[in-house]
């Protein structure tokens, strides 16, 4: 097949091999492709591809893809794609994925998901849910765990079968089955600054600081400041204060000492303090303040203050008047009064109000007041308040200063002071506002502000600043003070500004701007300043200041300054500096500048490198 081009680069990408040009920089790589152009960077890589472009960065990422561009940060990802815009920046992402918006910060996870938002950030969560209304924070949480609530001066969450964290002016985190500020345990106690108590047991009972007083068992009972009392029989319980009356299942209850009322059975139900309401069946779900209305079938759910209106699938809901609701599956929980708090299942949790938070654990809780806090488990932990801490075991995490966080687990997740969030599933992130990129490979991190910052897993770290560094594991990575590189293992990456060029083998990688090159075989790497030269093992490559050429090995290829040309084996590729030529074998494509030649037959018929020569 033969393509005729004037102005429009080409890039032709067989199964083996790459090739660069003098005017036009082009890079063919094995199964895993890129092409860079000389006004348009343009790479393209396998599996997990990548591209960014001189004025658009663009990041085009494997299963889960992810494109950011310069002036509309732009995400894509795979099955459960996601975007990002420059004035309301979206992401939605795969499975475990989340987002953050410019002026509303919106992080959204997979099977267990979360949403925080602007003024009132909510975040439900199914089995073991949790909701926090305007003035009183409330958290309730699954089978085992009895409600936590959090309050306007101190924030108080009960999670787990093991883990609570109180906070009033000293922000603390128990988590174990023995120790105590707090403890909590299968039957726990906690005791807080005033004197909030809460307490929690197969029959629970809390007291707190006027005088509420909870108690649960198979045939509970409650008393409360006034009048609040609560009785909680296998069956049914009513609480009341001036009217407030709670019946409730086999489970829960809960009682507020104004009127909000939370109540979450295996059919859940909500009371709020002017007269929110959510009440949450198997299917549905309604909530109100003025009009906040939410129903949730098995599939489905739509409120509506003004005209928000949210249709979420089997697990999600999102209420909206003043306070933004987002209903998510079968784990998270977020509390909010002034600190956006989020709170996701298995892994992650991010709390937003001038901190940015990102917690991740099976278990694990933090809460926020003065001090930013972060507990996780058995892997990692992260306090912040003007010390930066970065604490990053087989899943990272890394926080900054001024509030760049990232933290990668299996399902990882990243926030940005200004709100630039980029999420990808198991392999890679990139964020951009003007340079801020991010990889998160199974190993890799890198976060940029002013710092380039590159963190990679068990084995290598590189930072920049002033000083480019690349680290290249396994899965590499490289990032460059002007332009950032990104580099990644099987499926390669390469990024340019003007004409850094990465190419990328099972092993080697080079750079090319004035010097910058690295290759990384497993044997033999060669940079010159003036003639630029890559040796590499079983498949060669050279490159020269004026002549470029380019030898690989079973596959071979040239480039010549003049008259560009690349060689390649069995699938075989020629480019021309007037007419650029690319042929290679089961499927050719010819690129031409001025004219069109038709050489299929020579290539077809095995012809000759001489006999093709221009």
């Amino acid at each position: 097949m033969n393509t005729q081009y004037n102005n429009t680069e080409y890039l032709y990408t067989d199964n083996e091999h790459t090739a660069l040009y003098n005017d036009t920089e082009y890079l063919y790589t094995d199964n895993e492709h890129t092409a860079l152009y000389n006004n348009t960077e343009y790479l393209y890589t396998d599996n997990e591809h990548t591209a960014l472009y001189n004025n658009t960065e663009y990041l085009y990422t494997d299963n889960e893809h992810s494109a950011l561009y310069n002036n509309t940060e732009y995400l894509y990802t795979d099955n459960k794609h996601t975007a990002l815009y420059n004035n309301t920046e979206y992401l939605y992402t795969d499975n475990e994925h989340a987002a953050l918006y410019n002026n509303t910060e919106y992080l959204y996870t997979d099977n267990e998901h979360a949403a925080l938002y602007n003024n009132t950030e909510y975040l439900y969560t199914d089995n073991e849910h949790t909701m926090l209304y305007n003035n009183t924070e409330y958290l309730y949480t699954d089978n085992e765990h009895y409600t936590a609530a959090l309050y306007n001066n101190t924030e108080y969450l009960y999670t787990d079968n093991k883990h609570t964290a109180l906070y009033n002016n000293t922000e603390y985190l128990y988590t174990d089955n023995e120790h105590t500020y707090l403890y909590t345990d299968n039957e726990h106690t906690a005791l807080y600054n005033n004197t909030e108590y809460l307490y929690t047991d197969n029959e629970h009972t809390a007291l707190y600081n006027n005088t509420e007083y909870l108690y649960t068992d198979n045939e509970h009972s409650a008393l409360y400041n006034n009048t609040e009392y609560l009785y909680t029989d296998n069956k049914h319980t009513a609480l009341y204060n001036n009217t407030e009356y709670l019946y409730t299942d086999n489970e829960h209850a809960a009682l507020y000492n104004n009127t909000e009322y939370l109540y979450t059975d295996n059919e859940h139900a909500a009371l709020y303090n002017n007269t929110e309401y959510l009440y949450t069946d198997n299917e549905h779900t309604t909530l109100y303040n003025n009009t906040e209305y939410l129903y949730t079938d098995n599939e489905h759910t739509a409120l509506y203050n003004n005209t928000e209106y949210l249709y979420t699938d089997n697990e999600h809901t999102a209420l909206y008047n003043n306070t933004e609701y987002l209903y998510t599956d079968n784990e998270h929980t977020a509390l909010y009064n002034n600190t956006e708090y989020l709170y996701t299942d298995n892994e992650h949790t991010a709390l937003y109000n001038n901190t940015e938070y990102l917690y991740t654990d099976n278990e694990h809780t933090a809460l926020y007041n003065n001090t930013e806090y972060l507990y996780t488990d058995n892997e990692h932990t992260a306090l912040y308040n003007n010390t930066e801490y970065l604490y990053t075991d087989n899943e990272h995490a890394a926080l900054y200063n001024d509030t760049e966080y990232l933290y990668t687990d299996n399902e990882h997740t990243a926030l940005y002071n200004n709100t630039e969030y980029l999420y990808t599933g198991n392999e890679h992130t990139a964020l951009y506002n003007n340079t801020e990129y991010l990889y998160t490979d199974n190993e890799h991190t890198a976060l940029y502000n002013d710092t380039e910052y590159l963190y990679t897993d068990n084995e290598h770290t590189a930072l920049y600043n002033n000083t480019e560094y690349l680290y290249t594991d396994n899965e590499h990575t490289a990032l460059y003070n002007n332009t950032e590189y990104l580099y990644t293992d099987n499926e390669h990456t390469a990024l340019y500004n003007n004409p850094e060029y990465l190419y990328t083998d099972n092993e080697h990688t080079a750079l090319y701007n004035n010097t910058e090159y690295l290759y990384t075989d497993n044997e033999h790497t060669a940079l010159y300043n003036n003639t630029e030269y890559l040796y590499t093992d079983n498949e060669h490559t050279a490159l020269y200041n004026n002549t470029e050429y380019l030898y690989t090995d079973n596959e071979h290829t040239a480039l010549y300054n003049n008259t560009e040309y690349l060689y390649t084996d069995s699938e075989h590729t020629a480019l021309y500096n007037n007419t650029e030529y690319l042929y290679t074998d089961n499927e050719h494509s010819a690129l031409y500048n001025d004219s069109v030649r038709a050489i299929n037959t020579f290539w077809l018929s095995g012809a000759s490198l001489q006999k093709f020569a221009p």
